[in-house]
């Protein structure tokens, strides 16, 4: 198998993670909606893994897609470059993955905004006198104003 074969089974094997991926954050969605701790944490995890996976697969992209000569291009202006049947097999790859990147990203979107949501909800519910005595941070990431003035460690590592 040369170079540019082996480059293209393994963009096989990514658009399959990807399309796994759909799954995971659809799952995430749902724990969400259960309001169960447990599924919630599970879901997180597998989230979690899968972005250490994700950054894995993509340095890997990058080092075959150099190997089989294609550099800096895009998937797209590979699949420009080649004609016959591969270039439709690849074409419809390519539509497989840009449909499980949308689909990710739209479940994770939604995920977001119902964690934000509840997030809202449970400051909300929180009296602010206990507010006041917050722990430095609230619970949406903004400094609470008691520690306002106060030295804290907010540069990441």
């Amino acid at each position: 198998m040369n170079a540019q074969e082996h480059f293209f089974e393994f963009m096989e094997t990514y658009t399959e993670f990807f399309e796994s991926m759909v799954s995971v954050e659809k799952e995430k969605l749902e724990a969400l909606l259960s309001f169960q701790l447990k599924k919630i944490e599970q879901a997180i995890s597998a989230g979690q893994a899968n972005a250490m996976k994700l950054e894995n697969y993509e340095k890997k992209r990058m080092e075959l897609q150099v190997q089989a000569g294609f550099a800096e291009a895009t998937f797209q202006e590979i699949i420009d470059s080649i004609d016959g049947e591969l270039k439709k097999v690849l074409e419809n790859l390519l539509r497989r993955m840009n449909n499980a990147v949308q689909e990710i990203k739209f479940y994770n979107g939604k995920s977001m905004g119902l964690a934000k949501i509840n997030l809202q909800s449970i400051n909300d519910a929180v009296p602010s006198s206990a507010r006041s005595e917050a722990q430095g941070y609230t619970s949406l990431k903004t400094q609470a104003d008691a520690y306002k003035n106060t030295v804290s460690f907010e540069t990441k590592i």
